[in-house]
């Protein structure tokens, strides 16, 4: 049954109930008739910290089913990166078939279709500036809540540490690392970086968001209240707050590097100010600070960081054995083969604490250039249409809305998450996993119509340049 006859025999099933027809006069359906799918991605993005991961994938499926009733898949063959996530999916199948723990490795296969579902009707749906704003408010919404719950747990419930997250014998001023909903520091500290730079792009918008061509209301003023930014800046102090506490050096450092990329392509002269805060902070707290961030480079004192050296040399013999297949998708499989014949005695290890090790591990070389190749096809697309803002004469061919903030934003959480990835497997976390996802989502969608906006004022200035002559 093609998605046009679906389509039709539910607008038929909707018109015939007395029920439906009764739901359908009301204001309710009047309010989200049209917006759905939109306020179904965004109720996703919303909950997806709080609850289990097979929640989110039910969501998902769920939002997926109705994009399917209401005919929504029709344009999803010219969608940016499609080829890229059906060979990586297509690769992904056949490493779980031969994998060494099939089951698993083709549950995770799924998993990431799912996500990769997600991304798809993301693309579809985020047409128009305003939604894309509105979905990076959720999104901040989200994490803040996050911040919240950490820092409940930094000033009131304290939970007790994990040996394992902290060398009590270097840093025993670490009473407390906060994790949130989502069981690990680390993990929380790199879901809270892309929240705190969309908070920052929401702050530093020059100008509201018009509601053309979204279905929703616009606003009444061209400039954003000052009580609205203080609102964002609010949501991206708490989430920084959280991530503080969160103890994780290399959040701490990747959050840097987001800032950084985010200032460099917003106003690098904004980099000088950032540069004299970092410099403030450490000057406030040098005995914290400094001493958690130069730790990073002391192999002989940090028992977390030898550790991670020994899991590397282990996985660097794994990949040696296993170079052009790995061993099948999910940590499953490395945790089957690692027990069974790398394990060092004394040293549990889940996974690599390296996302591209990791990758190597259980994808191999093929299937790790195929993520690489999805990688630089998202960084391309996006850079070349963030950047492509002059015409031949050098004018600007549209404004520096919140379209082009948001691009940014979303290069520079992902330059932080696979920063984190070199020393961390974020994949290992399937929340983080989402999160990837998102990211491409935000990004693609913010540069794509970057692109339609070019393509319009290009064309206007053209029609202005022929009347003039």
């Amino acid at each position: 049954m093609t998605t046009v006859a679906l389509s039709d025999r539910w607008g038929r099933l909707l018109s015939e109930s007395a029920l439906a027809a009764i739901f359908r006069a009301s204001l309710l359906w009047r309010l989200t008739a049209e917006r759905l799918e939109f306020l179904a991605l965004c109720l996703i993005v919303l909950l997806v910290p709080f609850i289990p991961v097979a929640a989110s994938a039910a969501l998902i499926l769920a939002t997926g089913l109705l994009f399917l009733a209401r005919g929504r898949w029709g344009g999803v063959a010219r969608l940016p990166l499609l080829k890229q996530l059906l060979v990586f999916l297509a690769v992904l199948l056949l490493l779980s078939v031969f994998s060494v723990t099939r089951r698993e490795s083709l549950q995770i296969t799924l998993l990431f279709g799912i996500y990769m579902s997600f991304y798809l009707m993301c693309l579809t749906e985020l047409q128009d500036e305003r939604k894309i704003y509105i979905l990076a408010i959720v999104f901040l919404v989200s994490v803040a809540l996050e911040g919240c719950f950490g820092l409940y747990q930094n000033f009131i419930s304290k939970p007790p540490i994990d040996p394992s997250w902290v060398d009590s014998t270097a840093f025993s001023y670490i009473l407390v690392r906060v994790f949130g909903t989502l069981d690990n520091p680390n993990i929380m500290a790199q879901y809270l970086i892309p929240g705190v730079i969309m908070g920052l792009a929401l702050v530093f918008q020059r100008s509201a968001v018009s509601g053309q061509g979204s279905g929703l209301r616009p606003p009444t003023s061209d400039k954003v209240r000052l009580s609205t930014r203080v609102l964002f800046l609010f949501g991206v102090a708490v989430a920084g707050a959280s991530l503080v506490y969160t103890w994780s050096r290399m959040g701490w450092l990747a959050l840097g590097l987001a800032i950084a990329v985010f200032l460099l392509f917003y106003d690098w002269r904004l980099l000088l100010l950032a540069a004299a805060a970092v410099f403030l902070g450490v000057m406030l707290r040098p005995d914290l600070l400094s001493s958690r961030l130069t730790s990073i480079v002391n192999l002989s004192q940090d028992s977390s960081i030898f550790y991670r050296v020994q899991i590397w040399q282990v996985a660097a013999h794994m990949i040696r054995d296993f170079w052009f297949s790995g061993v099948g998708p999910g940590s499953a499989s490395f945790q089957l083969i690692y027990d069974r014949f790398y394990a060092i005695y004394g040293m549990r290890a889940y996974h690599t604490h390296n996302l591209y090790l990791e990758m190597l591990v259980e994808y191999g070389v093929f299937g790790s250039l195929i993520f690489l190749w999805l990688l630089l096809s998202y960084f391309v697309y996006s850079l070349k249409r963030v950047f492509a803002r002059l015409d031949t004469a050098g004018r600007a061919l549209h404004p520096a809305g919140f379209t082009k903030m948001a691009a940014i934003a979303g290069l520079a959480s992902m330059a932080s998450y696979l920063f984190m990835g070199l020393t961390e497997d974020c994949w290992y976390s399937f929340k983080l996993v989402f999160l990837f996802w998102l990211l491409l989502s935000v990004t693609i969608s913010s540069a794509r119509l970057l692109a339609r906006e070019k393509d319009t004022a290009g064309a206007a200035a053209r029609v202005a340049g022929g009347a003039e002559g």
